[in-house]
């Protein structure tokens, strides 16, 4: 004996917006599949100057980011000055689309 049994998914109420993460809201289309992944950015060290990171760039978007000559005597100047270059930029996707 087979029995089926129907699960109902609680749905979105047409015309609703989900809420993405990193705070996006995306309209949603009615009878469309959305599948999102959310790619992690990480910021990458290019080139060094002793132990003194010079130049970086997003994993995400591939943009670089430069350290100012006045941060590059000390290290940590050098590391904060990427981290808030990092942190401020607006992460485009490397293809454009984004």
């Amino acid at each position: 004996m087979r029995v089926s049994v129907a699960v109902k998914r609680p749905s979105t109420p047409r015309g609703a917006r989900m809420t993405l993460p990193q705070g996006r809201v995306l309209p949603k289309i009615a009878g469309a599949k959305i599948k999102l992944l959310a790619a992690k950015r990480h910021l990458r060290v290019l080139k060094w100057i002793g132990t003194i990171p010079a130049v970086a760039v997003c994993t995400g978007c591939e943009r670089q980011f430069t350290v100012p000559l006045s941060a590059l005597k000390r290290v940590a100047d050098a590391q904060q000055s990427l981290r808030v270059q990092f942190a401020e930029h607006d992460c485009q996707s490397a293809s454009g689309n984004g």
